[in-house]
């Protein structure tokens, strides 16, 4: 039977030069693109308008918002279901309501795997600079942002925000994370109006591919 409510793919990042790969847990409901054109503005005196100039058109940005949670997570592995949704963050404390199912809270923290620790210390390695085997140290990784059949775009973070939602009762772990995730487009080549013009469908920015 054809299924009409499958799982969309997964949205990614990929840091380039360990080839180490972060799937979105969640797709975020929504994806934002910021784009911003530098125009210098002229004031002649007596004149009824200013004149602007063209200066450059900033980088493209993606802030990103990134949930994650070991609650969905060990709830999935137990039960063997993949279109679990996050667990409501005011539920009741010793209980978790999820996909109309009932789990104890107990339970469900003995059995995570930890996808909010390793998630965020993935995201964390691609803040800080990268040490040579000769000692000296490198700028921050380069990373690839894949939104299937949306965006492909060569990056590096430019900022992180972590919000700590959920708490173990007996470790007092994290058990929910929001992580605000911010990609700068990495661009070799120049840009024109008539290249970004293109029906193609897929936006790919940065150097993996020449416009």
């Amino acid at each position: 039977m054809r299924e009409f409510f499958s799982e969309p793919p997964k949205a990614a990042i990929a840091n380039i030069q360990t080839g180490e790969v972060f799937r979105f847990q969640f797709n975020p409901p929504e994806l934002v693109e910021e784009i911003e054109v530098n125009w210098a503005r002229l004031s002649p005196v007596g004149l009824s308008h200013q004149i602007l100039h063209y200066v450059n058109t900033n980088n493209h940005r993606f802030p990103l918002t990134i949930y994650l949670s070991d609650v969905v997570q060990a709830i999935q592995e137990s039960v063997g279901r993949s279109s679990v949704v996050p667990a409501n963050p005011n539920a009741n404390k010793t209980m978790y309501y999820v996909d109309q199912g009932t789990y104890r809270r107990s339970e469900v923290e003995a059995g995570s795997s930890g996808i909010v620790y390793e998630a965020k210390q993935f995201l964390q390695s691609l803040a800080y600079p990268v040490k040579r085997s000769s000692g000296e140290s490198a700028p921050p990784p380069r990373c690839l942002f894949v939104w299937p059949d949306v965006v492909r775009m060569e990056c590096v973070v430019v900022s992180i925000r972590f919000t700590h939602r959920r708490f173990a009762l007996s470790t007092g772990r994290t058990m929910a994370l929001v992580a605000e995730v911010a990609l700068e487009e990495i661009r070799l080549n120049p840009l024109y109006s008539g290249s970004v013009d293109e029906r193609s469908g897929v936006r790919w920015y940065g150097s993996m591919r020449n416009p």
